[in-house]
C-alpha cells in the first residue's frame, strides 16, 4: 500500500483505505517538515507511537534519535532526572551523572506518551522546556540549549482535563500545534481485514510458513464484526496467537482467542464480563441481526454493569475516554 506509515515495522503499523487514515498520511509528510511539537490523540491500542515514528522517519531528523518516554510511568520524585538528567550528588543515590531523555533525543524526537497523566508540577517543567528550548539537569548550576522536537500523545480529553483545572491550559496550547487524531478500529471497519492479513502474513514468516496464509470466511466475518476494544494492537495479538495455533495455511475459527471468537469482552473481573448473550454473540439467523448501535449499547452497559457502575474503569476497560463514555451513557439514561 503506498502508505508512509506502512514503512515503519511490519508487525505494527497503520494504513489503510480509511478517508481518515489518508488524510492522516498527508498531514504527516507536511508536518514532519516542521520543528513544531504534535499532539496526537487516540484510543490505546490505536498506534500513536507508531504514528509519531512516522513523523519522525519523514523528516529531517529521521537519522536522528527517537526516545519514547511513558510520562505516566515516571515516579514523580524521578521525573526531572528523568527528562532533564541530574549530576553527581544532586540528591541521594545520584552516585553520577545521568542524561536525560530530552538530551538523548537532541536534534530528534522526544515521544512523550500519556502525557494528560503528567503531574501538575511535571506540566510547569515541561512548558518551560518548550518555551525556551533549554533544560537544565537537577543539580546544575545552569541550563543549557537543546535541539529536539516533542511529540506528545494522550488516549484522554485534555479539553475536558483544563476545564476542570488538572491540565495546564497554555501547556495544551503549546503542544497542540499540530493535532492528529487516530480513529479507533471499530470506526475503520473497511481496513480490519487488510490490517489482519497483512499480520497474519508477517507473523506466518516469522514462523517459517511458506505460501500464503489464508483468512477462512467465517473468521474474516467474525473478525469484521468484532469491536476490537484494545484497537490495532488487539488485532495484532489475536493474529499472533491464531497464526500460532493454525495447523494449515488457513486461520479457522477455533484458532482464534476464546474472547475474540465468542465475541466477548477480555474482562478479569469478579463476576466476570457480558456473556454471548447480552449482545456480542454472531447472528446466525437473519431475525438475529442488529444494528452496530444496538449491539454496542449492550455492550458498553454489560461491561458497565460487570466493572459494578465503575465509569472510570469501564471506560479504561473498553479504551475509550470518560468523557465518551459519559455521553452514551447519558443519551441511553443510565447516567
Amino acid at each position: 500500500m503506498d502508505n508512509p506509515l506502512a514503512a515503519v515495522g511490519t508487525s505494527r503499523c497503520l494504513f489503510g483505505e480509511n478517508r481518515q487514515i489518508k488524510q492522516i498520511c498527508e498531514i504527516v509528510r507536511k508536518v514532519a517538515r516542521s520543528t513544531g511539537p504534535v499532539l496526537i490523540r487516540g484510543e490505546s491500542g490505536t498506534g500513536k507511537e507508531i504514528l509519531a515514528q512516522a513523523i519522525h522517519l519523514q523528516g529531517p531528523r529521521a537519522g536522528k534519535p527517537f526516545i519514547a518516554v511513558n510520562a505516566a510511568a515516571i515516579p514523580r520524585e524521578l521525573f526531572e532526572s528523568e527528562l532533564f538528567g541530574h549530576q553527581k550528588g544532586s540528591f541521594t543515590g545520584a552516585d553520577r551523572d545521568r542524561t536525560g531523555r530530552f538530551d538523548e533525543a537532541d536534534g530528534g524526537t522526544l515521544f512523550l506518551d500519556e502525557i494528560g497523566d503528567m503531574a501538575p508540577e511535571h506540566q510547569v517543567k515541561l512548558l518551560r522546556v518548550l518555551q525556551t528550548g533549554e533544560v537544565q539537569p537537577v543539580g546544575a548550576a545552569r541550563s543549557h540549549r537543546v535541539e529536539t522536537r516533542v511529540v506528545a500523545a494522550t488516549n484522554q480529553d485534555l479539553e475536558t482535563l483544563v476545564e476542570e483545572g488538572r491540565f495546564r491550559e497554555d501547556l495544551y496550547f503549546r503542544i497542540n500545534l499540530f493535532p492528529l487524531t487516530i480513529p479507533p478500529l471499530r470506526d475503520r471497519r473497511e481496513d480490519i481485514l487488510p490490517l489482519a492479513r497483512h499480520f497474519a502474513a508477517g507473523f506466518a514468516r516469522q514462523q517459517g510458513w511458506e505460501g500464503e496464509v489464508r483468512l477462512a470466511p467465517e473468521v474474516e466475518t467474525l473478525l469484521t464484526a468484532y469491536s476490537w476494544p484494545g484497537n490495532i494492537r488487539e488485532l495484532e495479538n489475536c493474529l499472533h496467537f491464531a497464526v500460532t495455533m493454525m495447523d494449515g495455511g488457513t486461520v479457522g475459527l477455533g484458532d482464534l482467542p476464546d474472547h475474540v471468537r465468542l465475541c466477548q469482552a477480555p474482562f478479569a473481573v469478579k463476576g466476570g464480563g457480558p456473556s454471548a448473550g447480552s449482545g456480542g454473540s454472531l447472528p446466525r439467523e437473519a431475525g438475529e441481526v442488529r444494528s452496530l448501535a444496538e449491539v454496542e449499547r449492550a455492550y458498553v452497559l454489560a461491561a458497565y454493569a460487570a466493572l459494578e457502575r465503575n465509569k472510570t474503569q469501564t471506560a479504561k476497560r473498553l479504551g475509550i475516554s470518560l468523557r465518551s463514555l459519559q455521553m452514551k451513557l447519558k443519551e441511553w439514561g443510565e447516567s
